[in-house]
């Protein structure tokens, strides 16, 4: 059983997410499938040997014009030379076709945005109008002039009728092609509720402004202008939707821009940079200091210390020597060294972790299903409630009484079913969820934090202890000097001169600390060093006159000197408090 993880462009609604699960879920070899909205992916379990995945791109396609992007992108050389960047490709390519899909989003809305404003002033003219002070609005054309002021064609209405036609079919036509589709595999989705509200209140006022003979005196009014601003907001909400959405994912997007860029490999003895997906497995690589490693692997010569705070959460890097392993994305500090690739391309720890956050974005939490139950009957339901309630006010209230006046009945019902049609949006109810697994998902990330299903994360609620494994976990990465116990206090300064002397020169990360604390204790920056030397997972060494200086920790002081019993004393309990002790 292939379980795979593929993006899906052209989902429009909540609803377009149980049509593409419906259908897919048809096919014989699926074993599971779900598709995540607000992250527009589909998660999917499925037997290779009985539906391919060419199969399943046609269903996702034939269900409402959706785009499933696979692996169509593997025939191409680039891709089929570097199969480990193949999901990468597919990202890129979704990602690339979503942004050209928010880019004509924006082009459309903009356009229906500047058609809707003469409606603001055509609503104000019409206001005008129905009290007199504008009658001449009401006059008739000529030739289509007709015995009686109650056959003429109202040029007010005719007006909207020329602007909210072409706003309505070609500005709002996804609304229409996608209720068609879904309707050919007997589906409804949240289209289908726009796509009738617009059109009955479309119909209805054209039939009033063309054929008021129809309706006589029940009918005196249009809403060419309510299927205009419902078209117009629920695209500027589409709009403002893609852009959240897409910044949703810029933590995954970080992650991916920790990977390495290029590698320095030794191919038959000389330095070659090439991409880091031409890295093979078994390839000696160069790291020079300040550099990112490229893969995964283990230090075959040389030694340095490593920034892995990347991965660890630990604030300061790491001693690594001759058979230790390195982890792609950290950065080299101190020294160059040469390490054998291990893990490459989709292997590597980063990419794990970057796989581990996007399937945490695309699962479901346990409050999702339940309200996927219940927007999978809601459409079919709110079409019912519409029509009960059109029919209710055409032949029931007239009776009980609850009209009175001049209203006229047919447009009180039109009006009545259609604002039902038009408000009963289920995409809040399947939207929040999801969305909100994914910002929290995304930005627990950006913290470090990595959630690997969306069950755990509506679970953190119920916690109320957490246990940290160490304490770089916590820490914001700078360390800083917090005691200094000289053996007596006529040496304080004395002590700390040698120190920045040594300490300034040297590049390990313990060493900035130190220095910076000295020059803060007004110490003297001018001691000459000679032979100084950097002491591997030790500390530092150096002659300064005639006294040779150590600096460094408890290993270092056991090879060359015996502690003070005193000092021991006090180091045991600053390092019972988890503090780094330099002697």
């Amino acid at each position: 059983m292939k379980k795979e993880q593929y993006p899906i462009v052209g989902m429009h609604c909540a609803s377009c997410k149980k049509l593409i699960e419906k259908m897919v879920g048809k096919l014989d070899g699926i074993e599971e499938v779900n598709v995540n909205y607000a992250s527009e992916i589909m998660a999917i379990s499925y037997d290779e040997t009985k539906v391919s995945l060419e199969e399943i791109g046609a269903v996702v396609k034939s269900a409402g014009g959706y785009e499933l992007i696979a692996g169509t992108l593997a025939s191409t050389p680039e891709v089929a030379k570097m199969k480990h960047d193949m999901s990468s490709n597919h990202k890129n390519h979704a990602t690339a076709l979503k942004k050209e899909e928010y880019q004509k989003l924006k082009k459309i809305v903009s356009w229906v945005g500047i058609g809707s404003i003469p409606f603001v002033f055509l609503m104000v003219v019409h206001g005008l109008a129905s009290l007199g002070v504008l009658s001449m609005m009401h006059a008739p054309f000529g030739f289509l002039e007709f015995s009686g002021s109650k056959y003429t064609i109202n040029l007010l209405f005719l007006l909207q009728f020329l602007i909210a036609t072409p706003i309505l079919f070609i500005g709002g036509k996804q609304f229409y092609v996608s209720t068609w589709r879904a309707l050919k595999v007997r589906a409804a989705n949240m289209d289908t509720l726009i796509a009738l509200g617009t059109f009955t209140a479309w119909l209805f006022s054209t039939l009033v402004t063309f054929t008021p003979a129809l309706f006589g005196d029940v009918a005196s009014d249009v809403f060419f202008e309510a299927a205009v601003f419902i078209v117009f907001f629920i695209l500027l909400g589409r709009l403002l939707e893609a852009r959240a959405k897409a910044k949703t994912s810029d933590a995954v997007k970080a992650l991916f821009e920790l990977q390495a860029k290029e590698a320095v490999v030794l191919r038959n003895g000389e330095e070659v940079k090439l991409p880091v997906s031409e890295v093979q497995k078994g390839d000696t690589i160069v790291v020079r200091p300040g550099e990112k490693i490229p893969v995964d692997g283990t230090i075959s010569k040389g030694a340095s210390t490593i920034d892995e705070s990347m991965v660890t959460g630990e604030s300061i890097p790491v001693e690594k020597k001759q058979g230790d392993s390195v982890i792609g994305a950290t950065i080299n500090k101190t020294s160059t060294f040469h390490f054998t690739a291990e893990h490459v391309g989709t292997d590597t720890m980063l990419s794990q972790i970057i796989k581990m956050v996007e399937e945490a974005q695309g699962t479901t939490a346990p409050i999702q299903k339940l309200a996927d139950k219940v927007s999978g009957v809601f459409v079919p339901v709110v079409i019912a409630i519409a029509i009960f309630a059109a029919l209710f006010w055409l032949y029931v209230a007239p009776g009980l009484g609850f009209i009175t006046g001049d209203t006229s009945v047919l447009q009180l019902a039109v009006y009545i079913a259609t604002t039902i049609l038009i408000i009963a949006c289920p995409c809040a109810l399947g939207l929040a969820t999801p969305t909100a697994v994914m910002v929290g998902t995304g930005k627990a990330a950006s913290k470090g934090i990595l959630i690997k299903d969306a069950e755990a994360l509506e679970k953190a609620h119920s916690i109320h202890t957490i246990v940290f494994d160490k304490t770089g976990t916590l820490t914001n990465g700078m360390p800083e000097v917090t005691e200094f116990i000289p053996l007596t206090d006529a040496s304080k300064k004395n002590i700390l001169a040698q120190a920045y002397a040594l300490e300034h020169l040297s590049e390990h990360p313990l060493s900035d600390a130190i220095a910076t604390y000295a020059k803060n204790e007004k110490a003297e920056t001018s001691l000459p060093v000679d032979n100084f030397k950097a002491l591997e997972g030790r500390g530092v060494s150096g002659e300064i006159g005639s006294m040779r200086i150590l600096l460094g920790n408890k290993r270092l002081m056991d090879e060359e000197v015996e502690l003070d019993s005193t000092l021991s004393k006090e180091a045991n309990a600053l390092i019972s408090q988890g503090k780094t002790t330099i002697y």
